[in-house]
């Protein structure tokens, strides 16, 4: 009899969880996690060094694989027993150690479909799809993109919405009549609003000041959960090697490129509303004793996802990458470029990637070209059609580097 889904995933669990516990807490905290697997960026270094253009500052240099990691990006903060058997905190690695062996599991899949494309097996696509939708979910914009969406909504809930004083007095004592209380007339000569009255109410310009950032444990927490909803976006996908006719290709620390020429935004009518006529649509909701409420649409500035790709492409090296098609479609499962093919190609995949990258951009040392790729100007990862506020201040900002664990945050390493 098959296993029902419910039941095959509690084995699936289970194994997972004997993995994890098998595995030393300690392994890689600590130490640098590269968001991008060096299997991947190998290719496109000389003797270790590439050519990087870091788009936080705006340098072009030629520094080290191993500058293009993060320290501890991947580690968690668990709960443990401390001493005298109360609670403790320490560090928790293995997500790292997780990621390296399922890269290790791709870099052979990559090396084996280079050699032989033709022979190119079920598990071989397999390792490549989930390689690819960890890829997705498991870098720094990703993560900026969590964050940014943390702070808003936090930031919404406490904005307060820009109702006149006198129409919301008149709302209330009206709601107060007709719940048979006597209505409370309040003091409405002071010129004061309640946020300013209420120490335990930040004020829109504290708001604005303040920055909120989740735990990154809440970021890693279902990230397995999110590259498994894309997996099914590519497994079903024609996935094909193409190699260009020059070494003219660039990485990203987002190298999974999304190809989707029809790539728009579906705005809704509340979208146009200015400022002002939100304000009106507001005051007339509480002079009728409605619920004050409104349509708020946030959007990614990246193109859309996995799901509504036409192709998702992933350079491995400067002149070879991989191609997952439209689904239902067919392809060779080799593809060689001509000249002309090949600079149209890296053309547009180069573009895609400076458009896409967060903190960087690199190339192959003798890349002649790379000093001249235009890299658009930064921007939000996220936008919000709203109304003036602290939140939407903080969607229209570019976010800064991720924030690190500090070891003075827990009691001690596990």
């Amino acid at each position: 009899m098959t296993d029902s889904y419910e039941a095959l995933q509690e084995r699936v669990d289970a194994l997972a969880r004997q993995i994890m516990d098998r595995i030393p807490r300690s392994n890689g905290v600590g130490s640098r996690h590269h968001t991008v697997p060096r299997f991947l960026l190998e290719p496109f270094s000389s003797n270790g060094q590439v050519a990087v253009h870091e788009l936080v500052t705006d340098k072009r240099y030629v520094g080290s694989i191993k500058d293009l990691a993060i320290t501890d990006f991947y580690t968690v903060v668990v709960d443990v027993p401390g001493e005298g058997g109360g609670p403790a905190h320490a560090y928790d690695g293995r997500i790292e150690t997780i990621l390296a062996n399922m890269e290790g599991t791709a870099a052979r899949a990559i090396r084996e479909f280079r050699l032989t494309p033709a022979a190119i097996t079920a598990d071989m696509r397999a390792a490549l799809a989930q390689f690819a939708s960890f890829q997705y979910v498991r870098g720094t914009r990703s993560r900026a993109e969590f964050e940014v969406l943390i702070e808003y909504g936090l930031k919404l809930t406490h904005s307060a919405v820009p109702v006149r004083r006198k129409t919301q007095h008149r709302a209330d004592v009206q709601a107060a009549r007709r719940a048979g209380r006597t209505p409370a007339r309040g003091n409405r000569g002071t010129g004061r609003r309640p946020s300013a009255r209420n120490g335990s109410t930040p004020t829109a310009r504290e708001l604005r000041d303040w920055i909120i950032r989740p735990h990154q444990n809440e970021f890693l927490r279902d990230l397995g959960k999110r590259a498994e909803m894309l997996y099914d976006c590519l497994i079903n996908r024609p996935l094909t090697i193409m190699t260009l006719a020059g070494p003219w290709l660039v990485i990203g620390d987002e190298p999974l490129v999304i190809v989707d020429d029809q790539n728009y935004v579906e705005h809704r009518p509340q979208c146009l509303l200015s400022d002002r006529e939100r304000a009106r649509r507001w005051n007339k909701a509480v002079k009728q004793g409605r619920p004050v409420g409104d349509l708020v649409h946030l959007y990614n500035t990246r193109p859309r996802g996995l799901l509504d790709a036409e192709e998702v492409a992933l350079p491995i090296a400067p002149d070879t990458l991989l191609l997952w098609g439209p689904e239902g479609q067919s392809l060779p499962v080799h593809i060689t470029l001509t000249v002309g093919e090949s600079r149209d190609v890296a053309t547009e995949l180069n573009r895609r990637q400076a458009a896409d990258a967060f903190l960087w951009i690199a190339a192959h040392p003798d890349n002649a070209e790379f000093n001249s790729l235009p890299v658009p100007p930064r921007g939000p990862v996220l936008t919000v059609c709203d109304y003036d506020s602290a939140a939407r201040d903080a969607v229209r900002t570019f976010p800064g580097r991720p924030l690190r664990l500090r070891h003075k945050d827990v009691l001690r390493r596990a």
